[in-house]
């Protein structure tokens, strides 16, 4: 289970806490639905025996310090399983994502935890990346750009060995947006539908490598952005509304538990054993 650190997290963000928590009580939410999160870039290293040898955060001075220290202390405790070439373990060096959220307590702290991680494989050589022949983003449903509802959807896709979508679940659907329950759930199902009806015209590289080379299938994630404004600048915290987790009926449960939120929009991640993989339980 998670855990959450109090910090000091940046000047400003409690405004945009209150700001939320006002609106959550207008629309008739809980307040603690609103999460406030903010994605860190980086590279990492790992060693022979799954230890962690060096990582660096893409530009850390614009990180609030509060955040690169309590990601210091998370990385110092972390270990992978131990990744074996063709004879011998090996080290591997891989990019990452982190998801950060941070939550207001009482006399201007904050409760921050680590939600997510994603290890994103250098190349696609030994299966553990995803090729893909184009993934082109879906129309945004009218009604949803109306109201100025955005968001994020997490698929989960089986890809067939010639590359074809064969079935897509919406994983979990995020939005950047607060209103009643009832018309959250019809914006979540929006963006899921016609992320869904896109996704099942892409096509994936017809072979896969390393362990999963003679499978009939894999399972591929992949985020899709549902955006009107423009991004905040990075090391900015963006709030939003978890919706909840749905599962795949065909891709193992131990490969599917952890949190998808620390992908990158339109970044194909291919779910499998072979990858780098944390088994430190986030803090």
């Amino acid at each position: 289970m998670k855990q959450w650190s109090v910090w000091g997290v940046v000047l400003g963000l409690g405004l945009m806490v209150v700001a939320n928590a006002a609106k959550a009580q207008e629309v008739g939410i809980a307040s603690s639905q609103v999460e406030i999160s903010l994605l860190v870039k980086g590279e990492i290293t790992i060693g022979e025996d799954g230890e962690v040898v060096e990582y660096t955060l893409e530009d850390p001075g614009k990180l609030p310090p509060s955040v690169v220290q309590f990601i210091r202390a998370s990385v110092a405790g972390w270990a992978f399983e131990p990744r074996r070439g063709t004879a011998n373990l090996v080290k591997l060096r891989s990019r990452m994502n982190l998801l950060l959220v941070a939550r207001e307590v009482e006399g201007g702290d904050f409760l921050m935890r680590l939600q997510a991680a994603s290890f994103i494989p250098e190349s696609t050589a030994d299966g553990q990346a995803v090729a893909a022949s184009g993934l082109k983003p879906p129309r945004y449903p009218k009604e949803a750009a109306i109201g100025g509802a955005q968001g994020t959807v997490y698929l989960i896709l089986k890809v067939g060995r010639d590359g074809r979508v064969l079935d897509v679940v919406a994983e979990q659907v995020n939005l950047r947006l607060l209103e009643s329950e009832k018309k959250m759930a019809e914006l979540r199902k929006l963006f899921a539908d016609a992320s869904i009806r896109t996704a099942r015209k892409w096509q994936f590289a017809s072979t896969a490598g390393g362990a999963d080379a003679g499978a009939e299938f894999r399972s591929v994630r992949v985020p899709v952005d549902f955006s009107l404004d423009e991004p905040p600048p990075y090391g900015g915290w963006t709030a939003y509304i978890p919706g909840p987790r749905a599962k795949a009926a065909w891709v193992d449960e131990e490969l599917a538990g952890d949190s998808p939120e620390a992908m990158t929009a339109g970044t194909p991640r291919q779910l499998s054993k072979q990858g780098l993989r944390l088994v430190t339980p986030l803090p």
